[in-house]
């Protein structure tokens, strides 16, 4: 509501009065790329979040981690994933939170690779001769 006061009537016509109103910016969505992500202990990711609405609402978000059981795991305030090598979880929550407006978010799941533990030739032949010897010790008690 708008409340003018003329103190003088012949300046009226001469004095035009702008009002400017500022809608606040609306957002209607956050997408977040790469949408499917898997990482391996101790490697990073580059996430990046398009902000979508009305009125210009500002593209920045706040970046946000769960599912961690690494305090070594993190993602920085550019949105660069970074896992630990100690890291147990299989898989991370990475959320992306409009800035102008925290009820707006995105979030991605972000598995991890299991290790897996890759023998030699050598290593392999070591227990297949262990077993041998095993198999044919057995044949003599």
């Amino acid at each position: 509501r708008i409340k003018a006061t003329v103190s003088r009537a012949e300046s009226i016509a001469s004095q035009p009065i702008d009002i400017t109103t500022k809608i606040p910016p609306l957002v209607t969505g956050i997408s977040i790329s790469p949408e499917n992500a898997l990482l391996s202990k101790g490697e990073t990711l580059q996430f990046s979040a398009t902000v979508t609405g009305e009125y210009d609402p500002s593209e920045e978000v706040v970046w946000s981690l769960s599912g961690n059981k690494s305090v070594s795991t993190t993602i920085d305030v550019n949105g660069i994933l970074s896992v630990a090598k100690d890291e147990t979880a299989a898989e991370l929550i990475v959320t992306a939170t409009a800035a102008c407006d925290s009820s707006k978010s995105e979030s991605v799941t972000v598995i991890i690779k299991a290790e897996t533990k890759t023998k030699t030739f050598w290593q392999c032949f070591i227990e297949w001769l262990q077993y041998l010897i095993g198999l044919i010790s057995s044949f003599f008690k």
